[in-house]
């Protein structure tokens, strides 16, 4: 990367990695980088690039060896000398400024990179009913997206118990909807065509122009047809992939060779993006799913390795989407979102939403919850909780309602997997994610009082979610008060904020105050900068 640039960057950049090599510590290297940040991105365009980089550069701090840090240290600067010019003009096609009449520097003249596309799926073959089968996939794509719209809730805002510092619980995530518009007009479609052609295309070829009202006329006749055969295809597909998977989890090493799909560890870049200008610093570790040998009694059936095939289609768009799906997307509930009752749905998500929002707690909100499980499937169920934590996490439905919510009748956590997939997911992210909000409280300095409630719903976290379910997200999350130091490092009031975190994160830790004591001494340390700026958050 370095031999690409301009021989008076080039030079910066080297002199700026020899002096990164004689730090001694990581105090030392927070306050460098604090400088050289702040020395190379002083133009007005970059304060959001500057931001995003420190916070990045903050995380990847975490639970990394010193010379771990000092690398990620020398991939910050040399993204931040690559990409800058390139911000600097997206800044001002953004602000509608005028460019300048000449670059003062070769440093200023940006290489533009083509923008990310969007998840799509695999180009056309050469199918004899592929303008039909292009027709039918918008139809039932855009169905798909109306009952998902069902289901969403804008994210929720500082403060709140739902917090997400970074994108939203992938639910309410609006790539969500492109996804799986690529996969079930593409991949899904695909796997349905046997079906299909004998009962939509054939019928209307040459006779339907796809797109014009006759074929949006012929669509709406033919939809049970296509509804019945779509749920029932994915019926089939939810059965060959459990076996499959039940197949895989009695699999035993050394025997005689079959297939299964095992996940291994994956380190794939971290993706950011500014102003519509994408860059890549740091990386994280996932899954990826690939084929291993397996006994012969457990090899996989055609049935079962198409299944498996088809998923793993769908969460190779997510991945093009940089979204994050749990194991707990599949067939299943492809199947559920095609096929609950949307009217029921809304009757129950709209009578909670009215009892929450007229201030109703206690015993009746908790028996009108627990009774919607008579009502809803379990996924529906777990959804519609999930919505009302999103919605209204602030205070009228927070942490421990949710909590109970998701455990129900169950004595522990261990079982609550199978009826609350996507809330136990939520819930192992709040340690983290209200950690971060702590962080992002203190970084946009908000009005005290909001202060004080984002600090009480991170004490809430540590009170209700168990440490022996949750005990190593509540690890990660106290881990995350590393990454205060540097992000703050060139704060003029590092020493109050750092006085509040070390209070903070002691209370997470021993309990050794009250709550009250507690929050009484983080206010009186936290209002002198609270009110410095009264009114700006």
């Amino acid at each position: 990367m370095s031999a690409e640039l301009p021989a008076d960057q080039r030079l910066l950049l080297e002199g700026l990695l020899s002096r990164l090599d004689l730090l001694p510590d990581s105090a030392a290297l927070a306050h460098f980088m604090s400088e050289v940040l702040r020395s190379l991105l002083r133009r007005q365009g970059d304060a959001e690039f500057r931001e995003m980089i420190q916070t990045a550069f903050a995380d990847g701090l975490v639970a990394h060896t010193w010379e771990e840090q000092k690398a990620l240290a020398a991939e910050v600067i040399r993204v931040v000398i690559v990409k800058r010019p390139e911000i600097a003009l997206a800044w001002q096609r953004a602000s509608a400024a005028p460019p300048p009449s000449a670059p003062r520097r070769a440093a200023d003249v940006a290489v533009a990179s083509p923008p990310a596309s969007p998840p799509t799926a695999p180009p056309p073959e050469n199918y004899i009913y592929a303008e039909a089968e292009t027709g039918l996939g918008l139809y039932i794509a855009d169905i798909a997206l109306r009952r998902l719209a069902q289901i969403q809730v804008p994210p929720a805002a500082l403060p709140s118990a739902a917090y997400h510092s970074a994108r939203p619980f992938f639910l309410f995530d609006p790539a969500l909807a492109e996804v799986l518009r690529a996969f079930i007009a593409g991949p899904l479609l695909r796997y349905c065509r046997d079906g299909m052609d004998r009962r939509v295309y054939r019928p209307c070829e040459g006779a339907v122009p796809v797109g014009d009202e006759a074929w949006t006329a012929y669509m709406a006749d033919k939809r049970d047809v296509v509804w019945a055969s779509l749920l029932e295809r994915l019926t089939r597909l939810a059965a060959a992939h459990k076996s499959a998977e039940t197949k895989q989890a009695a699999v035993q090493d050394g025997d005689d060779p079959g297939y299964r799909v095992v996940e291994v560890p994956v380190t794939k870049p971290r993706h950011y993006t500014i102003l519509g200008v994408e860059f890549t610093l740091g990386h994280v570790t996932t899954t990826r799913k690939v084929k291993v040998r397996t006994p012969s009694a457990n090899a996989l059936e055609p049935n079962e390795q198409e299944a498996l095939d088809l998923l793993a289609e769908l969460r190779t768009l997510a991945e093009q989407a940089r979204l994050d799906l749990p194991d707990s997307v599949d067939f299943q509930f492809l199947r559920t979102l095609l096929d609950y009752n949307v009217r029921q749905f809304v009757a129950a998500r709209d009578e909670l939403m009215s009892l929450i929002g007229q201030g109703t707690s206690g015993p009746f909100l908790l028996e009108r919850l627990r009774a919607i499980d008579d009502v809803l499937s379990n996924v529906m169920a777990d959804i519609l909780g999930l919505m009302l934590f999103t919605r209204y996490g602030d205070r009228r439905f927070g942490l421990s309602d949710f909590y109970y919510f998701c455990q129900g009748a169950a004595r522990d956590f261990s079982a609550v997997g199978n009826t609350r997939p996507f809330s136990v997911i939520e819930i192992a992210s709040r340690p983290r994610e209200l950690v971060l909000q702590l962080r992002e409280a203190l970084r946009r300095r908000v009005h005290p009082d909001k202060f004080l409630s984002v600090v009480e719903k991170l004490l809430e976290c540590w009170t209700v979610v168990g440490r022996a379910r949750f005990g190593e997200e509540l690890d990660q999350g106290l881990a995350m008060f590393e990454s205060f130091a540097p992000l703050f490092a060139d704060d003029p009031d590092r020493e109050v904020i750092a006085e509040i975190a070390r209070m903070v994160r002691g209370q997470l830790v021993t309990s050794g105050t009250s709550r009250e004591s507690l929050l009484l001494a983080v206010g009186r340390a936290y209002e002198p900068i609270g009110r410095r700026s009264p009114g700006r958050h």
